[in-house]
């Protein structure tokens, strides 16, 4: 946003060090909220002065209410800046000078923040046309009261809270209050605090409008009863099986080996020497059939079906082997006894 006057048309008061002016100014505010000069741009025939952004309103312009708290703001930020030129009182007082109020912009942001700026600055019209000029003029004596808003938290001043008044912003100071300055009796007020809006018409003596408000309750958090953890289910256990009582084969028992007769070696019989009486020899002692060790047999495997041989056939001459065998045994041992019996009676 732009503002443009003929260059003819100004005087200026600080020619020669304007910019160096300006540039002092603005290392010292930079972007704050309190600065209150512009950059200034000199064209073909006319000067102009670069407000950021938009939203700026002329003090020219604004309602009662705005025109008393934006002087009343201003004020205090004037001196500020003149405080930087030390004892240089009339360059200082040159410097925050502007040719009349319409050269004044102001505007709230959504904090309620005020921010005021000046074009033109460091001019003056060489007369007076239309307008007060920025020393404002003299003009009848009205009847005014010095006005403020208080805002009570919980009975305490409640710092930066919004308050609107005839539809403008302000945000109220660490005392709680919005300054609006001297407003002339019978100025009428539209004030909003919150959900609260009241209609408020300016008399003799009402110097306070006060709103009280509470703090938000914070909200009792409902805490959960605490939930039994569940029990694990038992794990459910095979049901026991009867023991199978183990099946034992029965104990086959070894079939009886036939004792076996002792084999003695038959003693050859010496004729007897003349000279010498052939010594009698002891009899021999039978000795015990030996024992044989009883292996124990190898598991029983299942029976294989036995499949008859039909090649062997039985016979007859099996048996007679059999007897012919055990006679010739039976003879061998008479044979053995009867020459045994005639060595001892020798």
């Amino acid at each position: 946003m732009n503002i443009k006057i003929k260059a003819d048309g100004v005087l200026c008061l600080v020619s020669k060090d304007y910019e160096q002016i300006y540039l002092l100014l603005r290392n010292h505010f930079g972007n704050d909220e309190r600065q209150l000069f512009t950059e200034r741009q000199s064209g073909h025939g006319y000067l102009q002065w670069i407000l950021p952004d938009e939203g700026w309103q002329s003090l020219a312009n604004a309602d009662a209410v705005m025109q008393q708290k934006v002087r009343m703001e201003l004020e205090q930020r004037k001196l500020e800046a003149m405080n930087l030129f030390g004892k240089n009182k009339i360059v200082a007082q040159r410097v925050v000078t502007v040719p009349d109020e319409g050269f004044i912009y102001f505007k709230t942001d959504d904090k309620g923040e005020l921010h005021i700026r000046l074009t033109a600055w460091g001019y003056k019209f060489p007369e007076r046309i239309g307008g007060p000029g920025a020393d404002g003029t003299i003009s009848p004596a009205r009847q005014q009261q010095s006005v403020h808003v208080k805002v009570l938290c919980d009975g305490k001043p409640a710092a930066k809270v919004l308050v609107m008044v005839n539809k403008n912003k302000f945000a109220t100071n660490p005392q709680g209050i919005v300054k609006l300055g001297k407003l002339d009796l019978g100025s009428e007020l539209d004030v909003a605090v919150e959900n609260e809006s009241r209609h408020i018409v300016v008399t003799d003596g009402q110097e306070e409008i006060l709103f009280e408000t509470e703090s938000p309750k914070a909200e009792q958090e409902i805490i959960p009863e605490p939930q039994p953890e569940p029990q694990p289910e038992p794990e459910t256990q095979p049901e026991p099986q009867p023991l199978l009582e183990p099946q034992t084969e029965p104990e086959t028992q070894p079939e009886p080996q036939p004792l076996l007769e002792p084999q003695t070696e038959p003693e050859t019989i010496e004729e007897p020497q003349q000279e010498q009486q052939p010594e009698q020899k002891p009899l021999p002692e039978p000795q015990p059939a030996q024992e044989h060790e009883v292996k124990p047999e190898p598991e029983e495997q299942p029976e294989q079906e036995k499949i008859p041989n039909p090649e062997k056939p039985h016979s007859g001459s099996k048996l007679w082997g059999c007897l012919f065998i055990l006679l010739l045994v039976i003879l061998v041992i008479c044979t053995y006894w009867g020459c045994l019996a005639i060595f001892v009676n020798s």
